[in-house]
């Protein structure tokens, strides 16, 4: 009778560090995918292939919230990423094209020293790294720039604050701010971009 008691309480152990094993997963892997939401992976170093490339629609339309928009830009999501073409203009006028990278997590717009100062006619050596901004990466530090222009379609915005950062990447990141003002959303295996 001992013997049947004592493997009894064998089993309500091993049952309970079975319960409490799945509860701790069931919490890990739900706050996995809370903190993933609006997560928008690392560039990839893959070229982009012309079906990949951005469709621009001019026609009127309605988003979910029911505001009319002019203006659209739609492109497919490719490897977890959206992408969109666009251009900047630097400080001192020289204009280059660039396939942004829409990045919900960061707070700005971001350049590379190695990749994007040369094509914005901006000399690394004049640049003080002194701030601290957030991106993909988490925190890094660059030095604040002022562009001319920034397009995106034919939807403009002039006298851009931005940061040029060491990282290397290769696109550059448009972050939160303007995807706000452009009003992105995805859809299916799309992103969207619209605007009046």
């Amino acid at each position: 009778m001992s013997l049947i008691i004592a493997q009894a309480a064998r089993d309500r152990a091993a049952t309970g560090r079975t319960i409490v094993a799945v509860l701790v997963g069931a919490t890990i892997i739900s706050g996995l995918l809370i903190s993933g939401l609006g997560y928008v992976a690392p560039p990839s170093r893959a070229p982009l292939k012309g079906t990949d490339r951005v469709t621009e629609l001019d026609r009127p339309h309605d988003d979910t919230s029911g505001q009319s928009h002019r203006h659209r830009i739609v492109t497919r999501i490719v490897d977890g990423q959206c992408l969109v073409e666009g251009s900047a203009t630097g400080p001192n006028g020289r204009s280059s094209p660039f396939t942004f990278l829409l990045d919900s997590g960061a707070d700005g717009l971001f350049f590379t020293v190695a990749s994007h100062a040369r094509a914005l006619g901006i000399d690394p050596a004049q640049l003080d790294f002194d701030h601290s901004y957030t991106n993909w990466i988490g925190t890094v530090h660059g030095a604040t720039i002022r562009l001319r222009e920034l397009r995106i379609g034919d939807w403009s915005q002039s006298n851009v604050e931005a940061a040029m950062d060491q990282t290397g990447f290769r696109q550059p990141l448009l972050g939160l701010p303007f995807l706000k003002a452009l009003n992105f959303r995805v859809v299916g295996d799309s992103c969207e971009l619209s605007w009046s």
